[in-house]
């Protein structure tokens, strides 16, 4: 009675620990998988012997409301979470999927396209290197165009790209261990004909992933003369390339109807995982046109492009 607050029929405050309507029980927030995190929508239940909200599927006012999943015990900030584990599932709630322990060099880009002013699509390819699955979810690419023929490198940590896409992941691909996966981009703003593959007809079933973007266009689609792909998860930087001419001279290998693809003899694929972006160790070429290394497949049923995106890549001569 010393409580003007607590009374019969009084509204309940939830998981506050006081029993202000009188009825022996106490309102608390629901901790459904009981593992000390509430999710954010706030569902309650009552208390089940006494008015502490201590007890187990229960939580007070004052417990984190940060649970990512409040179906899954294994799921709340700072679970482990790692390629090891790799159960498919973000346990620690940092909206990456076993990601602990990855490091640079687990996804390594192996091929890319520059569509040019014939074809609608450019698309790179990665090859996971990790020994583990790798679920992309969240992972951000980021594509440099610049068409300054005077750049020396486009790398961006030396000078800004000219024009520059990032585009964000969505949930639900999967790069297998030491498999490929190609990431593509289209846009409505080009008349040809040619678009991203999808779906059963396209290399290796479903592993090609559309990652278009508001501000990718054919202004700043990727350029054959200068430009760069990266890969992050994160902070993390998982692999990027560079290409560019100097002295007015094409360095690296250019083509309109082939791909540019890292040379897979087993010493260069070492060496280009390490760093892959000179497009030659000194004496042998790491990258060179698809057709350069004797690629004669036609992947598009729309245009003559040659290239292995989603399978293993050939030699450089």
């Amino acid at each position: 009675d010393s409580d003007s607050g607590d009374y019969p029929g009084a509204t309940e405050t939830v998981g506050n620990g006081d029993d202000e309507d009188c009825d022996g029980y106490e309102t608390c927030y629901d901790d459904d998988d009981n593992d000390g995190f509430l999710d954010t929508t706030g569902d309650t239940r009552t208390s089940t012997t006494d008015t502490d909200c201590a007890d187990a599927y229960e939580g007070t006012s004052t417990d984190l409301t940060t649970d990512c999943d409040d179906s899954d015990a294994t799921a709340y900030p700072g679970a482990s979470d790692t390629l090891v584990g790799n159960d498919g599932i973000d346990n620690d709630c940092d909206d990456f999927v076993d990601e602990g322990g990855m490091g640079s060099g687990d996804l390594v880009i192996t091929e890319y396209m520059v569509g040019g002013s014939a074809y609608t699509a450019d698309w790179f390819e990665v090859y996971n290197a990790s020994g583990y699955d790798v679920t992309l979810d969240n992972f951000t690419i980021t594509l440099c165009a610049d068409t300054d023929s005077a750049i020396a490198n486009p790398d961006p940590l030396l000078i800004d790209c000219e024009y520059e896409v990032v585009a964000t992941m969505e949930s639900g691909h999967t790069v297998p261990a030491g498999d490929y996966f190609v990431f593509c981009a289209s846009s409505g703003n080009f008349s040809d004909s040619l678009v991203c593959p999808s779906g059963a007809t396209s290399p290796n079933g479903d592993r090609w992933i559309d990652y278009d973007s508001p501000n990718y266009n054919a202004t700043t689609r990727m350029s054959s003369v200068n430009g760069g792909i990266t890969v992050e998860m994160g902070a993390l930087l998982l692999d990027d390339i560079y290409w560019w001419q100097e002295n007015g001279s094409y360095d690296w290998p250019t083509s309109s109807t082939s791909s540019i693809q890292m040379d897979n003899s087993a010493s260069l694929l070492v060496t280009a995982i390490d760093d892959n972006d000179d497009y030659t160790d000194g004496t042998n070429d790491i990258w060179c046109t698809s057709s350069d290394a004797g690629v004669i497949s036609d992947y598009s049923a729309s245009a003559t492009e040659y290239g292995t995106p989603g399978s293993a890549n050939s030699e450089c001569p």
